[in-house]
């Protein structure tokens, strides 16, 4: 028993751009929905977006799902579980069981968030208002995948099975599911064409190869490797690189 309440695109106006933000051609604020939550009725329009969607879905819910993907430049396929202190105290239990729920084998990255950006999160303002929610991170690329839109489905009926809404058998219970207390990405310090040497899902040793930096001649310019022990989360889909930027998410493993 119960009721689901599905928003196939939180974004519509960042979703047609293929942006995370709001695209320039509809305003000069540059914010990102995920950014802003609950949001402001009397705000922005990306803050207005928010409060429409939090006074008429989220904040009536006994659990959420927020749904994401790796943008253009990643590939994805993690759990996003992080919250707060207080988060923790109020739902983490209940976070760690969706988590499980979901299954197939779907690494989480779990721990505590301090970093004040993200205070406007849709995980973390449920969670502190006392729901739930989980941000599973699946596929990207600017590119429809079957098998990580089969993942999700799957991941969401699992959990609506445990949840008791439905009846079934869950898919991928047994498998392992590694789950991270932290996470980093590796930065270049040079800009160039990345070649990649781990995939999604990878258990890596701390120093071993994730990418090579190579010039357009194909003439190698650095070596990305992992900083510790990592269970890879993201992976570069876009090669092209520029100094500093993100290259492999890599959650640590303990």
């Amino acid at each position: 028993s119960g009721t689901v309440i599905g928003i196939p695109v939180s974004n519509p106006l960042a979703f047609n751009e293929g942006m995370r933000v709001t695209p320039p051609s509809v305003g000069y604020e540059n914010l990102n929905l995920n950014r802003v939550w609950p949001g402001n009725p009397e705000g922005l329009l990306m803050e207005r977006i928010a409060a429409s969607i939090w006074e008429n879905a989220v904040a009536g819910a006994d659990y959420v799902i927020d749904l994401h993907e790796g943008g253009r430049a990643f590939m994805a396929r993690y759990i996003h579980a992080r919250g707060t202190q207080e988060t923790d105290r109020l739902v983490g239990d209940k976070i760690r069981r969706l988590c499980r729920l979901f299954g197939q084998g779907v690494p989480v990255l779990g721990g505590i968030r301090t970093q004040s950006h993200m205070m406007g999160s849709l995980s973390i303002q449920a969670g502190l208002r006392g729901i739930p929610c989980i941000g599973p991170e699946l596929g990207g690329g600017s590119r429809i995948w079957p098998e990580f839109v089969e993942t999700g489905v799957q991941g969401v009926r699992n959990i609506m099975i445990g949840l008791d809404m439905i009846q079934g058998e869950p898919v991928g219970q047994g498998l392992e599911q590694i789950t991270a207390p932290e996470s980093s990405w590796p930065k270049t310090g040079r800009g160039g064409v990345m070649y990649n040497s781990c995939g999604l899902g990878d258990i890596v040793e701390e120093g071993e190869l994730l990418g090579a930096l190579k010039d357009t001649t194909g003439k190698p310019i650095e070596e990305v490797r992992a900083p510790y022990k990592s269970v890879i989360l993201d992976t570069r889909y876009i090669p092209t690189v520029y100094p500093g930027d993100w290259t492999f998410h890599c959650g640590k493993i303990v």
